[in-house]
C-alpha cells in the first residue's frame, strides 16, 4: 500500500512539474509576441500618420530624394520611428510612365533615428502608395502594397 501511495505522489509531482514548465514557457512566448506586436502596431501607426501628412502637403521637404517624418513610438517612447517617403519619378526613356495629377512613391518605416533611408531588408514596414491630385490636392490615396517584415 505504501508503494502505491509513493507512486501516486510521484505521478502527481511529475504532472505538476510538467504543467508549471508549460505555463512558464507559454508566458515567455506571450511576452515575446507582445513585444513584436507592439513594434508592428507602432510601425503601422507611423506609416498611416506619414501617409496622411504627405497627402495634404504640396511641398514636402526632401533630403537625398526622400522626405523624412519622425514619429514617436507609443510603446517605446525612447526609440522613435523614421518614415521615409521616396517619390517614384517617371522614367525619361518611357513617356508613358508619367501620369498627370498622380504622385506615386514608396514609404518605408525604419527603426531608430536613421540618417538615411534604411535598406528594404531592415525596414519594419513598406508600402507603395499613389496620391491622386486631379480634382483637389490629395483627393484620393491608392495603396498598392503594404508589407511587414
Amino acid at each position: 500500500m505504501l508503494v502505491i501511495a509513493l507512486l501516486f505522489l510521484m505521478f502527481i509531482a511529475l504532472t505538476l512539474g510538467a504543467l508549471f514548465e508549460f505555463g512558464t514557457s507559454s508566458l515567455a512566448g506571450t511576452n515575446r509576441l507582445n513585444t513584436t506586436r507592439s513594434l508592428q502596431s507602432d510601425a503601422d501607426a507611423a506609416m498611416q500618420a506619414a501617409i496622411a501628412a504627405i497627402r495634404v502637403n504640396p511641398n514636402p521637404v526632401f533630403n537625398n530624394g526622400c522626405s523624412l517624418y519622425t514619429q514617436p513610438s507609443v510603446n517605446n517612447p525612447s526609440s522613435p520611428l523614421e518614415v521615409f517617403w521616396c517619390p517614384q519619378l517617371p522614367d525619361p526613356r518611357n513617356p508613358g510612365s508619367f501620369q498627370l495629377f498622380q504622385r506615386p512613391g514608396v514609404f518605408s518605416v525604419c527603426p531608430g533615428s536613421a540618417p538615411a533611408r534604411c535598406a528594404d531588408s531592415q525596414s519594419l514596414l513598406r508600402a507603395s502608395v499613389t496620391f491622386y491630385d486631379d480634382q483637389s490636392f490629395g483627393r484620393a490615396v491608392y495603396i498598392s502594397t503594404w508589407s511587414m517584415q
